[in-house]
């Protein structure tokens, strides 16, 4: 509250010196006005009328502001399933409403490309996965993923390793 409070005094020094309004007193000599503080809380101020902007609406007695606490939420975590919504959205062009979601699985892949037939040599580590089976107009789109990273399109999918198998 003292920071506003010097804040506002320091504001209106500079307003004051930069172009206060001025007068001459009894002696001919020209006084700069200053606006201080309390004249500047009480003055009245209507939400609305043509005197008063909307920043200018605000309580003049200080115990009548109330603080509203604001909540932080965490950044959202990515989901898979979202990122593969997205990226399939973009690839053809669609809304996301038009994507659906056939089935969601988590799976043991056989190598580390993560049952995705690239034509590339693959290191061969069984990789704990998921998979992600999305469906627009009849047709099916696989996206496959190793578990804690996002999700990768496949166009020629394999087929992960039988539950039980790993």
């Amino acid at each position: 509250m003292n920071r506003i409070i010097v804040l506002s005094m320091g504001l209106l020094v500079v307003a004051a010196a930069c172009g206060a309004p001025q007068a001459d007193d009894a002696a001919g000599s020209r006084v700069t006005t200053l606006v201080t503080t309390t004249e500047a809380a009480t003055t009245p101020c209507t939400p609305g009328s043509a005197t008063c902007g909307t920043e200018e609406a605000v309580p003049t007695d200080p115990e009548a502001i109330v603080p509203t606490p604001v909540p932080l939420d965490p950044p959202a975590v990515p989901n898979p399933t979202n990122t593969a919504r997205t990226d399939l959205a973009l690839r053809l062009g669609v809304p996301m409403d038009h994507i659906e979601i056939v089935s969601i699985k988590e799976v043991v892949w056989r190598n580390g490309n993560l049952g995705c037939d690239t034509g590339e040599p693959a290191i061969q580590v069984l990789t704990d996965g998921y998979q992600i089976v999305l469906e627009v107009h009849e047709v099916q789109y696989f996206y496959h993923g190793k578990t804690g990273l996002d999700p990768v399109y496949c166009a020629i999918p394999d087929e992960p390793l039988p539950p039980g198998d790993a």
